[in-house]
């Protein structure tokens, strides 16, 4: 089963790569586990687009509400949602704190 972990730093995080960080997806990435990683630079390089029926809007950054955004997400393949949940944990751990949702990918969609 493959789920996508989204992570939202608390404000004590740091945005800065971690050497332990590196270190774990290293590991995971030797077993077979991680497929994928990635962490986002700061709101203050981003937009965000809203529609609105047929509206859009633009806002460029920085977002005041640094807890609702997405400073990284994994892709991991695991046999379940609970070794999903466990490894948030480690990432989450690692990282400093924060929150993570897990997310399991839908295989069968046709987009």
């Amino acid at each position: 089963m493959r789920f996508i972990l989204t992570f939202k730093p608390t404000e004590q995080c740091s945005t800065n790569a971690h050497p332990k960080m590196v270190e774990l997806c290293a590991r995971l990435r030797a077993e077979g586990v991680l497929q994928s990683a990635i962490g986002l630079r700061g709101s203050e390089n981003g937009a965000r687009v809203r529609l609105a029926g047929d509206r859009a809007s633009v806002t460029d950054g920085p977002f005041a509400e640094t807890k609702e955004l997405i400073a990284g997400l994994a892709i991991v393949d695991v046999p379940d949602k609970a070794t999903a949940v466990d490894l948030a944990r480690e990432f989450l751990a690692v990282g400093g704190g924060g929150e993570s949702d897990v997310r399991e990918v839908n295989e069968a969609a046709d987009f």
